[in-house]
């Protein structure tokens, strides 16, 4: 295995794809650790770095080994809904890792997770062998199939300066190509990653108040003799299966767009090309719930408290400042007689890391 030595983070005015690091104080840089060793003149820097979405275009499953794990084929972007981490280098090797849920994750209880030494952020720093504060501002969702903590720890890694994509499958299937992003075909577990040529897209993401766990998705796939997806993904009927709640948001969001939507990897997330009419979502058709309160042409923003209608069977949308990273629109919606509710996202495509 070919490990890179990580090197001094850049200085960059933005964030992705290249991490923004601020000047270590006076002294501070190379303070601790020899010469040329693994973050010797990282110690009293802090980086900050945007850990992007996996959106799973497609994904076929190819095989499955002896070991249970399932061979792919699969077509991923990443997408401007993202996570932020501000990491600050440790020269006493501790870790400390935070989180703080920003919608549409801002539901999830994520403080599990801070001191849970299997959490993405912490294994990806044991990985470089470094040690850390970090602050995670979350706004992927947990169990949407978007690659959330797997992007965290892509994050973490080119933050540290590791170089060895195929290594870092190690710490989960979707590292390596959250740790290279873009747009690439993956295979194998997830550790060959080919890039392929940016295209400039927009999608519209649906997510359901609720999780998926992956592991019981492809055991399903396996007890119901390996289906095909009929749109492009061969896990969706077999999350459908394992999450019968799915139907009822495919369904809103097909009449909503006047698109079929497919699901994104394991799921809970439903997705379609382009961003449809948001008006069209105030008059759907069979009484299905709109979407109130948004106007032709007006920008739904993300990173605000969600307000609007509350009568049973509308959607009260969020307003406010948008910006990099938290996508092009966010709103709730909400369906008659039921409890669950999900965000509706607008999403671009982004290039992969520099």
């Amino acid at each position: 295995m070919n490990e890179a030595r990580p090197q001094p983070p850049s200085v960059r005015a933005g964030g992705y794809p290249g991490p923004a690091g601020e000047a270590p104080s006076a002294g501070a840089a190379g303070s601790a650790g020899e010469a040329g060793s693994p973050g010797a003149a990282r110690y009293g820097w802090a980086s900050r770095v945007e850990a992007p979405a996996k959106l799973t275009r497609s994904l076929r499953v190819v095989g499955r080994r002896t070991d249970g794990y399932h061979d792919l084929a699969a077509e991923m972007v990443s997408v401007d809904l993202a996570d932020t981490l501000t990491i600050e280098w440790q020269a006493n090797g501790e870790i400390e890792v935070g989180f703080e849920a920003h919608p549409p994750c801002s539901g999830d209880d994520l403080s599990p997770l801070c001191d849970d030494p299997g959490n993405s952020v912490r294994r990806a720093l044991g990985m470089l062998g470094l040690g850390a504060r970090v602050k995670v501002t979350k706004r992927i969702p947990p169990g949407g199939g978007l690659g959330g903590g797997s992007s965290d720890a892509g994050a973490v890694l080119y933050a540290g300066g590791w170089l060895d994509v195929a290594a870092s499958a190690k710490l989960g299937a979707d590292v390596p190509f959250c740790l290279s992003g873009g747009r690439a075909r993956v295979t194998g577990l997830g550790e060959i990653v080919e890039p392929l040529q940016y295209v400039e897209e927009r999608f519209t993401l649906l997510l359901p108040g609720f999780g998926i766990d992956t592991p019981s998705v492809y055991e399903q796939w396996d007890a119901m003799g390996s289906p095909e997806g009929a749109f492009g993904n061969d896990l969706e009927p077999a999350a459908i299966a394992v999450e019968p709640r799915l139907l009822q948001w495919r369904e809103w969001l097909g009449a909503a767009s006047g698109m079929t939507p497919v699901l994104a990897g394991s799921g809970s997330t439903w997705y379609v090309e382009g961003w449809f009419d948001i008006e069209a979502l105030q008059t759907l058709p069979d009484g299905m719930p709109g979407c109130h309160g948004m106007a032709r042409g007006e920008q739904i923003s993300s990173g605000t408290a969600v307000s609007g209608t509350a009568d049973s069977g509308t959607a009260g949308c969020g307003r406010g400042e948008s910006g990099p990273w938290i996508g092009h629109g966010l709103g709730m919606v909400r369906l008659p007689g039921s409890p669950d509710v999900a965000w509706l996202v607008r999403v671009k495509a982004v290039p992969p890391r520099s």
